[in-house]
């Protein structure tokens, strides 16, 4: 039985467009470097999400990585070179404590290192990919 206003915590509703692969981003942008936006929907009005890296099934590669907010970032410089793909698990939590996770890849593209660093860092600083999560119910 519900008692009080009659509204209860509903969990985060939670899916990516493509589960597989979330981004594919050049290699080299640098530490604390912007990878890309967490976003999802919450079934509970008004309801603000956290997001955190989380322990868990493809988690091999959460401590390369930290959120900030909403925004998923690099801890180093990642190198193709070095590694091309890593794996990572994701969780949004409402306010009432429900969350979802979710695994995601991110793929390194190879670039020609020969160029001059500062014009490509200049032409990747707006890299702007967004994560959109929307129907996946966990817990």
């Amino acid at each position: 039985m519900i008692s009080g206003t009659g509204a209860f915590n509903q969990n985060p509703i939670v899916a990516i467009d493509n589960v597989s692969v979330i981004a594919s981003i050049p290699e080299n942008m640098g530490a604390n470097a912007p990878i890309g936006v967490l976003e999802s929907t919450d079934p509970d009005i008004g309801s603000s999400l956290i997001y955190s890296l989380v322990a868990g099934e493809d988690d091999a590669d959460n401590t390369k990585f930290i959120v900030d907010g909403s925004t998923l970032r690099s801890i180093a410089n990642l190198d193709f070179e070095s590694k091309s793909r890593f794996m990572i698990r994701v969780r949004a939590t409402d306010q009432g404590g429900l969350f979802t996770e979710e695994s995601f890849t991110i793929h390194l593209t190879n670039v020609n290192e020969e160029l001059n660093r500062s014009w490509f860092a200049a032409k990747h600083q707006a890299l702007n990919i967004v994560f959109t999560w929307k129907q996946r119910i966990l817990q």
